[in-house]
């Protein structure tokens, strides 16, 4: 699969997901809807921290993350058990946004770089990429649903 392709499929699935949570009101970025254990502001953390975790934790790449971010958005959180307060909305989407632009950078050239860890038998670092953008159009898939639910906020 061409690379350029591959950083091409990112940003589209990026910029949809980031346009499907900002198309919700502010005042509703916080309610879990029924049915759902989530909100659209875990949501923005877990794509970010999640992304964060397959594409350079697993590579052997440094994060640029806080340590605190696993514990708010990693796999099995949910804000009702949160203990802390979570990162701003703008500051997760401009670390969305960083993201991004650091996958290319960082992959550029290297989408045959051995995986430092195998996870769901991904060995390459453009299987790590393939497997990210599966993770994250299952949650902009999830976030549009959310949004569907989600009661109309009276103006």
């Amino acid at each position: 699969m061409r690379e350029t392709f591959l950083f091409d499929l990112v940003e589209r699935v990026r910029t949809q997901f980031l346009k499907a949570v900002e198309s919700c009101p502010a005042g509703q970025r916080r309610e879990v809807p029924q049915g759902f254990n989530n909100h659209l502001h875990w949501q923005l953390g877990h794509i970010l921290t999640v992304g964060e975790a397959i594409l350079f934790r697993l590579s052997g790449e440094p994060s640029t993350l806080p340590e605190s971010y696993g514990a708010l958005f990693g796999n099995g959180t949910r804000p009702s058990e949160w203990t802390q307060e979570p990162p701003a909305w703008e500051t997760l989407v401009a670390q969305l946004n960083e993201q991004t632009a650091r996958m290319r950078t960082v992959f550029a050239g290297r989408m045959d770089a051995p995986a430092h860890e195998n996870f769901l038998s991904m060995q390459t670092a453009d299987e790590l990429l393939t497997g990210a953008i599966m993770h994250e159009s299952h949650h902009a898939g999830t976030v549009k649903a959310m949004i569907r639910v989600l009661p109309v906020e009276s103006k």
